[in-house]
């Protein structure tokens, strides 16, 4: 069995010791613009809410596993997402492609795994994990860029600027139109 997060504690106990399950902790924070926060000020604003320290920081934590923000090893993850007003199929290769990719990204990484349509790994030579991922919503093509494997949160903060930055570059380089058409 793998569990998602072995420092989380169950929705029950969660209920028993703040009066809430974690859904309602994290639409809080949600509600409130957590996802770019620091840890430090989620775990603060939790705190404000009338949490214990202890329990501001295992909501908190449990809150980043969950958005992606955090792995269950303790790294973070810099992530950075945009929809683009064309179907996936189309979308797809300025993902898949390198030239096209190096120039919306600004830097030439190689692909380590490619899953048609799907994501697109690419090769961080200090250690890291970069995918870019390709889903259909809302009739257009949703791009998310997950760097992953970060040990500290200055570096978190500046490669979400990056990842932002190149991720509007790639939305001003993608098609208009035909949106909700063939799905890869």
């Amino acid at each position: 069995m793998v569990r998602r997060n072995l420092t989380a504690v169950s929705d029950d106990r969660m209920r028993l010791g703040t009066g809430h399950g974690s859904e309602h902790w994290f639409e809080l924070l949600d509600a409130a613009g957590a996802i770019r926060w620091r840890h430090s000020k989620i775990v603060d604003h939790l705190e404000e809410q009338g949490l214990r320290a202890w329990w501001a920081n295992t909501i908190g934590t449990a809150y980043e596993v969950e958005r992606g923000r955090r792995s269950m090893d303790g790294t973070m993850a810099a992530t950075a997402t945009r929809l683009l007003p064309t179907n996936a199929a189309e979308a797809w290769y300025f993902l898949a492609d390198d030239a096209e990719r190096a120039a919306w990204i600004g830097e030439d990484w190689p692909t380590m795994d490619v899953r048609d349509g799907r994501y697109v790994r690419l090769d961080c030579l200090d250690g890291t994990d970069v995918t870019l991922r390709l889903t259909e919503a809302e009739g257009a093509a949703r791009v998310l860029a997950q760097h992953a494997k970060l040990t500290d949160e200055e570096t978190q903060e500046q490669l979400e600027r990056f990842w932002d930055d190149a991720l509007d570059r790639l939305a001003d380089r993608a098609p208009v139109g035909h949106a909700g058409a063939a799905q890869p």
